[in-house]
């Protein structure tokens, strides 16, 4: 197997470590590297710029936070490519996106351009390898290009893909097989061949499986098959990965809004300053019991009364840096637009201007208190993407939820957030997940004891609301006593 792959997984390796130690330099030399592809490879699939952004936004996030997760035996690229395609699949975007598919003469984008060979790559693969994938590309047929965009690119299962296309649902996977192993055939001098011995229903099943379109009973049962130890399947599948891993080479690279890099620092910006409080308030804190359990020692009657902990005012000043440089950016980049000439909508520059200095006055009404607690929130189901943080001031109980990967809400339902305690569950507030932030500002009890508090979970709620979870939690995050 040729590995082209090797070098940029060498240099990511290399920019993982130092992330893993908090350099930004290194971060921010990854985002570069990467952005314009991932955009590309995004915007093929959701055809939103809004959204492809809040996507990137959260998956470089996620590289900054949980670095670990992304320092596995696979490669990164790999692991950004099936990882930013789950968090796409599971938007609401995508299900808007078939709809408009299924109306009569919607056209199905292609899956490469040969654009792609004029341009500057940042991923170090050799030229000759992305001209051969694309004469690969061209070699397919118009059937088999709709069968694989359709499947890889937009998420459809295999009986969506046949009415759409008007084929038998078999067809679907030995189309995927076919054109899959063609376009391994780049790496690979080892293609499967069929073995008698084996069922061909579970070889072309391997494809299917691959990108997603199995279904029911078909999936239960190849995943069954699997099980069961199938050298055969197994070998297949990883030729198969290996051309999924080429699919979107054939994308032309989108560049990305400057915007969006300032709006990333500012959020890992943001978590390192929480960090940064709560490491200081839990040493003064510790240092404070010691001094009282030396007075206890001593028994001498000193009365002592806990000081108030007070900000550090480097902390203060890099928040008050992060937020004039953010706001300053987004002044920048509207005046600029409009001096240029270009259409601007005025009232709507406005509205986002406005949004976004909102969004920072909620950041300093958390950060600037005594005492902070942060939260994270996971999916309790691994298979969802969705993550969060809920940041608040244990005094004044004032608190930011921050989100991401939560599908937008329907019309008639909200997302509910709630406090459960060792007695009740306490709803906190709703809030609805948009295309225009995922930011939301709460107002805690003061009357519920920090230590009665167990956890926060998020739930999907019908609108009119209920005293009570009426649904399965969607995040849930322990809280530290």
């Amino acid at each position: 197997m040729i590995n082209i792959f090797s070098d940029l997984d060498k240099e990511d390796r290399a920019l993982l470590e130092r992330i893993r130690e908090k350099d930004e330099t290194a971060f921010f030399s990854l985002y570069d590297r990467y952005s314009s592809f991932l955009f590309g490879f995004l915007m093929r699939m959701i055809k939103s710029v809004e959204d492809a952004e809040n996507i990137l936004h959260d998956t470089m996030l996620e590289v900054w936070n949980r670095t670990d997760k992304y320092r596995s035996d696979k490669f990164l690229y790999e692991k950004f490519l099936f990882s930013i395609r789950a968090r796409t699949l599971s938007t609401d975007r995508i299900k808007h996106l078939k709809k408009q598919s299924n109306q009569p003469g919607h056209y199905i984008l292609p899956i490469f351009s040969e654009h792609v060979l004029s341009q500057p790559s940042g991923l170090p693969i050799q030229t000759e390898y992305i001209q051969s994938l694309l004469k690969k590309f061209g070699l397919l047929t118009e059937e088999e290009q709709q069968v694989l965009a359709l499947a890889f690119y937009e998420g459809w299962t295999q009986s969506e893909i046949a009415k759409r296309l008007s084929i038998p649902a078999w067809t679907v996977n030995w189309s995927l097989r076919k054109s899959l192993n063609s376009i391994a055939a780049i790496i690979t001098e080892n293609i499967i061949v069929d073995d008698e011995s084996h069922s061909k229903k579970y070889s072309e099943a391997c494809a299917g499986y691959s990108v997603g379109v199995l279904q029911n009973d078909e999936l239960k049962e190849f995943e069954m098959h699997l099980k069961g130890g199938c050298s055969w399947c197994t070998a297949e599948l990883d030729v198969i990965r290996n051309a999924i891993l080429l699919l979107p080479l054939g994308l032309p690279l989108i560049p990305v809004s400057p915007e969006l890099k300032d709006r990333i620092q500012f959020s890992i910006q943001l978590v390192e300053v929480v960090k940064a409080t709560n490491e200081k308030v839990e040493e003064k804190a510790g240092n404070e019991k010691e001094s009282i359990k030396e007075e206890k020692i001593k028994n001498e009657p000193v009365p002592w009364q806990k000081e108030p902990v007070k900000n550090n005012k480097w902390i203060d000043l890099l928040i008050l840096i992060s937020l004039v440089a953010s706001v300053s950016l987004n002044i920048y980049l509207w005046k600029t637009k409009s001096i240029s000439g270009g259409a601007v909508d005025h009232d709507s520059s406005n509205i986002k201007l406005e949004k976004a200095i909102e969004e920072k006055k909620l950041f300093l009404d958390v950060l600037n208190g005594e005492k902070i607690d942060v939260v994270y929130l996971t999916s309790p189901k691994k298979v969802n993407p969705y993550f969060g943080k809920f940041v608040w001031e244990t005094k004044s109980r004032v608190a930011l939820l921050q989100t991401s990967s939560l599908p937008i809400c329907s019309s008639d339902s909200v997302y509910t957030l709630w406090l459960i305690t060792n007695l009740h569950n306490i709803r906190i507030g709703n809030f609805s997940v948009n295309q225009n932030g995922n930011y939301y500002r709460f107002q805690l009890p003061t009357d519920v004891a920090k230590k009665e508090m167990v956890e926060f979970v998020v739930t999907l709620e019908p609108a009119e609301g209920f005293g009570k979870p009426a649904s399965q939690y969607l995040l849930r995050g322990k809280i530290n006593g």
